[in-house]
């Protein structure tokens, strides 16, 4: 009869109510610590697996990633990390990007600290 019937389907995202509107939010801020042997270990001739001690203190490392909307700012490796948490030994800062569908609904920083101390 010369009418034509179309269809148009509409795809979006519905943002939460506690974000920005991205419809998605950034991951939890993540702290972690191991302790290592302070000294080296070797093997002996006959295979006994020895600890050469310098202290009986562990090392103790710590890990920190701290995610964020904005880039954040430049930690310099060699100096204290926040209370006494120790000396920064690296500092890791990635742009990451969240997509859906092709598009991207969120952008935010992460940023790794290792420390030691």
């Amino acid at each position: 009869k010369g009418v034509q019937k179309w269809t148009v389907t509409y795809e979006s995202t519905i943002p939460d109510s506690d974000d920005d509107g991205s419809g998605s939010s950034i991951p939890e801020d993540e702290e972690s610590e191991t302790l290592e042997l302070n000294g080296v270990t070797v093997r002996t001739v006959d295979g006994e697996f020895l600890a050469l001690r310098r202290s009986t203190d562990p090392v103790r490392k710590g890990s920190y990633t701290i995610y964020s909307k904005t880039k954040p700012s430049d930690r310099t490796p060699g100096s204290t990390y926040e209370d006494g948490k120790g000396t920064i030994i690296s500092v890791t800062t990635t742009k990451e990007t969240v997509k859906e569908k092709g598009t991207v609904i969120l952008t935010y920083y992460k940023q790794t600290i290792e420390t030691e101390k």
